[in-house]
């Protein structure tokens, strides 16, 4: 049971981390949405070297390295054992996405209330391009509010790894 909840909380966590890391790159520092592609393209070569690395380990060493759920199931349970991991980790990234664009979209949305009282404005995170025309001292007060809420998001993904 403790495999499939670290595989909840793993699967919850990336794919949160995933999804708001180019949000981050759009809002706060004004990439357009290939720029924040093209910053993140570091992480993803990393992750497909680390998984050849893996995948390279786990063939030299034949086996050795087995996951802890496969290892603890019985030999006639064990591609359900697999299945459920798998499941485990597809149901937490669907709920940790959801969660953090709640909590994300929460945090955002009553913050910006608050900012766009005093300049009579009507604020959107739906128009990214919105903040372009925006006055600087705005503009400012909006990425600050988005990378607060963005930080609730990443304290959900530590919160979540401890």
């Amino acid at each position: 049971m403790a495999i499939l909840i670290g595989q909840f909380a793993g699967g919850a966590v990336n794919n949160a981390i995933i999804y708001f890391i180019p949000l981050h790159f759009q809002i706060v520092k004004g990439d357009t949405a290939v720029e924040s592609a093209l910053e993140l393209l570091s992480f993803f070569i990393t992750a497909v070297l680390g998984g050849l690395l893996s995948g390279i380990v786990i063939r030299v060493f034949k086996n050795v390295f087995v996951v802890v759920g496969q290892a603890a199931a019985p030999l006639e349970d064990l591609t359900i054992a697999t299945a459920h991991g798998q499941f485990a980790r597809l149901l937490g990234g669907a709920f940790g996405v959801n969660l953090a664009a709640v909590i994300f979209k929460f945090y955002s949305n009553s913050s910006l209330a608050n900012v766009t009282k005093e300049w009579h404005y009507e604020v959107s995170l739906k128009n990214l391009d919105l903040l372009k025309t925006m006055p600087d001292i705005m503009k400012r007060k909006v990425r600050i509010v988005c990378l607060d809420a963005l930080n609730k998001i990443y304290l959900m993904g530590m919160y979540k790894l401890l």
